[in-house]
């Protein structure tokens, strides 16, 4: 496996795009996982936008409550697995 250098030109796209642009747009600009653009936001000192951190936390939590709500409904009508030791 060979590590994926950043070059200038990226940094500096990354500089433009990573305050304002959702994770699947930076993911699919720069052909990298998000833990490795993050990382290098980081290490460059770039941080997100203030709406930009409240719109992914809005999503994220979106999200979240629907995998809560599929997994309710899946188990709906079924009997529960949890054992309560009294």
């Amino acid at each position: 496996m060979t590590l994926d250098r950043w070059n200038p030109s990226e940094d500096d796209k990354l500089k433009e795009l990573f305050p304002h642009a959702t994770d699947q747009e930076l993911v699919k600009t720069f052909e990298k996982t998000i833990s490795a653009i993050k990382a290098r936001a980081y290490r460059l000192g770039i941080k997100r936008d203030r709406f930009m951190l409240q719109r992914l936390m809005k999503e994220r939590s979106r999200l979240h409550w629907q995998k809560v709500k599929a997994a309710e409904e899946e188990t709906m009508g079924k009997p529960s697995l949890i054992k309560l030791h009294i």
